[in-house]
């Protein structure tokens, strides 16, 4: 590549660095944030609960695609190997059982993200958590943090038919809070946040920890550090 030619790219790297900062400064009413390795890192604590559901219907869960099922709702990993002779209850259960026994101990907020909801809420922003997660294990997490009030609206698996990467999760939030979708910026992790989010016409800002964000959002941030 030529010095005229790496000029060029670094201007516009950031002219759209300057672009990126005017999408995330916009006065956003609703702050809305997905739950899992965006918020939470539930890494090490997601692996032993899908281990003992896997365990619970006979099977062996390979750790290697704990990100890709974390981006997942629950049934669905759980369809995408169920031949129809187990119940899906029991995986559930199981899954619950060693979430409840494993996150109060082993899951944590991650700095970032516990100094950027504190941040949000202090400058009047209502904030949000829509995950595939049901709510009994959201609402275990927050309450170990002291986060709980923090949130006003909670669209978790267990109040919605259809998960992302389906639109209606970020349709609920936006029904519970009364915003309109302008009002509204979407942080998530997974492809599904990205196509749900931009499937509601909703701006989304993608929280890339692990190397995951393989999908072209408009802004990429590695810690909320960065915009806050």
């Amino acid at each position: 590549m030529s010095i005229i030619r790496q000029n060029k790219t670094k201007a516009l790297e950031q002219i759209l660095g300057i672009f990126d900062i005017i999408i995330v400064m916009k006065d956003y009413k609703l702050i809305a944030f997905d739950l899992d390795l965006t918020l939470l890192d539930t890494l090490e604590t997601s692996k032993q609960a899908y281990r003992h559901a896997f365990k619970s219907i006979g099977k062996t869960f390979d750790d290697e695609t704990v990100v890709h099922n974390l981006s997942l709702p629950l049934s669905d990993t759980f369809a995408e190997f169920n031949d129809q002779t187990i119940e899906y209850k029991t995986f559930f259960d199981a899954f619950i059982s060693k979430a409840r026994e494993t996150f109060q101990d082993g899951s944590h907020f991650y700095d970032d993200a516990v100094k950027a909801i504190k941040h949000f809420k202090k400058v009047g922003k209502t904030l949000a958590i829509i995950t595939n997660r049901p709510l009994p294990v959201v609402m275990l997490c927050l309450e170990k943090a002291g986060l709980t009030s923090y949130f006003t609206s909670f669209v978790t698996s267990d109040k919605i038919t259809k998960l992302k990467p389906n639109p209606d999760p970020i349709y609920m939030c936006l029904d519970e809070t009364g915003f309109d979708k302008e009002d509204m910026v979407y942080f998530g992790d997974a492809k599904n946040d990205w196509v749900a989010a931009t499937s509601a016409g909703v701006d989304f800002v993608a929280v890339e920890r692990y190397d995951n964000c393989n999908y072209p959002s408009n802004l990429k941030i590695h810690s909320f550090l960065e915009i806050i």
